[in-house]
């Protein structure tokens, strides 16, 4: 299925109708762009319990991923622009959008998934929720196991 997908043509409609491949893509970052959250602020308590540890780790581990993911959003914009030289790594996420896939450069920051890109936008988001609620709470009765990074 990957080689007939990658084969297809890019273009939404018949004989110049439709958005370019170019247009996709940055109507795909700047949506993306739009919804990404900020980075967590957490302090840390001055005797932290094990949880609090870990759960810590795991907020840094998705500071990095929204710094990767807003770094390369706003890069792969001023590429297609043609303000910034479009690299392979911008090049490989061009065509990502293109094929609903998460590019690569952000799974290797990510935590494991198989979803598309739509799919895995969405979970991201409900995982960011559930640490943003786990700081504000302190402590939660029941933890989303899948939004940890290794489950």
């Amino acid at each position: 299925m990957e080689t007939l997908q990658s084969v297809s043509p890019r273009t939404g409609g018949k004989q110049g109708e439709g958005e370019s491949p170019d247009e996709i893509a940055i109507r795909l970052a700047k949506n993306i762009e739009a919804d990404l959250p900020q980075a967590f602020v957490y302090k840390q308590s001055d005797v932290p319990d094990s949880l609090e540890v870990f759960r810590n780790q795991e907020i840094d581990r998705y500071n990095i991923l929204i710094t990767v993911l807003k770094k390369s959003l706003a890069e792969l914009q001023k590429a297609i622009k043609g303000l910034v030289v479009m690299s392979q790594e911008l090049e490989y996420m061009y065509f990502s959008f293109l094929s609903n896939k998460v590019p690569e450069n952000w799974q290797k920051v990510a935590y494991p998934s198989l979803k598309p890109l739509g799919s895995w936008i969405k979970d991201f988001s409900e995982r960011v929720e559930f640490f943003r609620d786990w700081i504000a709470k302190s402590k939660v009765n029941s933890y989303f196991l899948s939004a940890l990074y290794f489950p």
